[in-house]
């Protein structure tokens, strides 16, 4: 099923922002509080590149679209904050991106036991919608961490703002949290459709 969603270059016709596809996965019914602001978060973090994101449910299908590039984003245990707090060892991941014979493969992951394991402590008791739009806020950081590592095909952290390795809880609840100019334009670099037609390698380059 995944296959035959791969994205493909367009070949002709004048290109305007380029469309990032994230297909969503979740183990649980996810909180639409929390969905929605996921999605405004990622969408925030990313503006600076340029990208114009395309929100699927990955069990809705969708394999007669293409797109300019695709990712694949699962999330385990409740993305809601409804559900008591999973306390894990304080070294686990809040999410991967998947790679086979070192290279990383748009498919990434998403702990949500562990980011409500970690926002918990900071959040208190208080209204459930605004609960449910934090852990949005926290889990749409998450999504934009791994969407680096998944664009830019690299392993590699930053030392600052999303791309560094480790969050904490004031990390994912804060105000802003965003990209580094070099990480922003190490996503245009490492993506050719994101670049100037002039720019492109030929195999992207629209045909005249």
């Amino acid at each position: 099923m995944l296959l035959c969603c791969a994205g493909v270059p367009v070949l002709a016709g004048e290109p305007g922002d380029p469309e990032l596809a994230i297909y969503l996965d979740f183990e649980g019914d996810p909180s639409e509080v929390a969905l929605d602001s996921m999605k405004k978060e990622v969408a925030a973090i990313m503006e600076p590149v340029g990208l114009n994101l395309q929100w699927r449910a990955l069990a809705d299908g969708g394999c007669s679209e293409s797109f300019r590039e695709l990712a694949v984003m699962r999330f385990t245990g409740r993305c809601r904050m409804d559900a008591p707090p999973d306390f894990e060892p304080q070294a686990a991941a809040l999410g991967m991106a998947k790679m086979s014979d070192g290279e990383i493969l748009p498919f990434g992951e998403v702990a949500c036991n562990r980011v409500r394991g970690v926002i918990s402590t900071q959040m208190g008791s208080g209204d459930g919608r605004k609960r449910d739009s934090l852990m949005g806020r926290a889990l749409g950081r998450v999504v934009a961490h791994e969407l680096y590592h998944i664009l830019t095909r690299t392993r590699k952290h930053a030392a600052e703002g999303v791309a560094k390795p480790y969050y904490t809880a004031r990390d994912m609840l804060g105000n802003t949290l965003v990209f580094q100019p070099k990480q922003v334009n190490l996503l245009k670099k490492n993506r050719p459709s994101l670049l100037p037609a002039s720019e492109r390698p030929a195999a992207v380059r629209l045909i005249d």
